[in-house]
């Protein structure tokens, strides 16, 4: 399989990859029965890793990350990775799953509550009758057991959604890839509480701008306000420090 490239945005890289090329990646991966990872940078994810030797080293090492979000896509034009195309995960989920009924690729999800994968799941089936639900797992019971492990080799799934939050998302991928007998294994971040119905996404026009953020504040000041009321001027600091650094 030959994999996008990928361009560095601080100590991370970034792949060169739209939604065609995912589930072009995603085909490739289920037909040969190899295994890819998936995740995705945002500005969050991008401070994370900042000082932390060990999550970069594991960001770094899963094979495919997609800038996820305005904020990674001006800021890889910003430093001269032109390339690098706009992409927002959430606005491909539905279709991404409604390629998963169309070709027959069954998906299991692992995160969120076992209420909210209930809604999950019937809001889905409803829009895509024929989508091969192989399994869900709620994300707060102990997700270190073989058990767990076992449950999802044993669904034959094509796809696992890990929605776990981040890092802790990808961490438990890295930990666990090697068991898992999956060819396609995604960081989805909080899309549960999406197609749950249990969060709402911002207006179409922000959603545009790339200022969506500014409704998830207002809606979860308690959770969010520091993530993007903190992190998105550092995030904007350490991106004009690469460029000067860059300059020079």
């Amino acid at each position: 399989m030959i994999l996008p490239n990928k361009y560095s945005i601080g100590r991370v890289g970034v792949s060169d990859v739209n939604f065609k090329r995912l589930i072009l990646l995603n085909e490739t991966a289920i037909l040969n029965r190899t295994k890819i990872r998936i995740a995705y940078l945002n500005h969050f994810i991008f401070n994370l890793t900042y000082k932390d030797n060990y999550l970069t080293k594991l960001i770094n090492n899963i094979e495919i990350i997609h800038p996820d979000g305005i904020g990674i896509w001006l800021a890889c034009r910003f430093i001269g990775e032109q390339k690098i195309k706009r992409f927002n995960w959430t606005d491909h989920a539905l279709n991404y799953l409604r390629e998963c009924e169309i070709r027959g690729w069954s998906i299991f999800f692992l995160g969120s509550t076992t209420d909210y994968l209930e809604l999950v799941k019937c809001n889905l089936l409803k829009l895509y009758p024929n989508l091969n639900l192989s399994g869900m797992h709620n994300g707060y019971n102990n997700l270190s057991e073989e058990h767990l492990i076992s449950i999802i080799n044993n669904s034959n799934t094509d796809i696992l959604w890990v929605g776990l939050g981040s890092p802790k998302q990808e961490v438990w991928i890295s930990n666990h890839c090697k068991k898992l007998n999956v060819p396609v294994i995604q960081a989805v971040g909080d899309i549960f509480s999406f197609l749950a119905g249990k969060r709402r996404r911002g207006p179409v026009i922000l959603q545009r701008l790339g200022l969506e953020w500014i409704f998830r504040v207002f809606s979860e000041p308690r959770r969010l306000w520091k993530r993007y009321l903190i992190g998105i001027p550092l995030f904007i600091f350490r991106i004009a420090k690469l460029k000067i650094s860059n300059v020079k």
